[in-house]
Formats: structure tokens, sequence, C-alpha cells
């Protein structure tokens, strides 16, 4: 009996001391989905567009957009500013680069850029777009 309990003792110990050297699980952290690229032009507008995204939220946008309408004012000839929508999910989005360049009459057309953003959730697409301002 002695030698059953003194062997339960030595293999409870080496029990114990393989948990305590096992490595500890942690949640996978996923990795940042990959780059998502669109080029599109309408009667209105035009332009290219890659969104990166760098985690915590942040997504690096580079691209160019031009307004082929700018007009001389608010109305003239269609008034609307071009944009990049950001879409985030079903039905759910923001503007990430929005370009106006009727405010200022005589300006440039076109407008490079290349910054970070913050949105709730992950960017999925990205489509042309009109906003008024």
């Amino acid at each position: 009996m002695r030698k059953s309990f003194r062997a339960a003792v030595v293999v409870a110990g080496v029990a114990v001391s393989v948990l305590a050297t096992a490595p500890i699980a942690q949640a996978a952290t996923p990795a940042p989905a990959a780059c998502i690229s669109a080029s599109e032009e309408r009667d209105w507008g035009r332009g290219e567009i890659t969104a990166c995204p760098l985690g915590n939220g942040r997504t690096q946008l580079t691209g160019w957009v031009e307004d082929l309408k700018p007009g001389g004012g608010w109305v003239t000839p269609d008034g609307y500013c071009v944009a990049w929508w950001l879409e985030t999910g079903p039905n759910d989005g923001t503007h990430g680069v929005v370009f106006c360049p009727h405010i200022v009459p005589g300006g440039e057309t076109r407008r490079d850029f290349d910054y970070p953003v913050t949105t709730a959730r992950p960017v999925t697409a990205l489509r042309l777009n009109i906003a008024a301002l």
C-alpha cells in the first residue's frame, strides 16, 4: 500500500510540473484582412482608392479622387462633392474621403490622399459616391 501511495504522489508531482510548464493558451488575435482597392468613373467624378487595415479599427486610405463637374458654386453645374464611401457592413458605412472643389471656384479638381481613418467595423467595400455639403 505504501509503494502505491508513493507512486501516486510521484505521478501527481510529475503531472503538476508538466502542467506548470505548459504554455498558457491565449485567444488568437485575428490578422488584419488584406487591402482592398477600387477604381470607378462616373459622369460626375472618378478616382482610385486602396484601403489597408492597420488594426485597432484604423484603415490607411491611399489614392485620388477627381470632380468632373466642379462648377462655379453650390449648384452649378452639380453642386455636389465627390466622395469615397467606405462600406463597413450591410447598410452601414461612412464617407472616408470627401472632395469639394466647387466651394472654392478655380481650384484644383483632383485630390491625392494618403491618411488613416478609424471605423467602428472593418472596411469591406469601396465605392465612388456624391455628397452634398
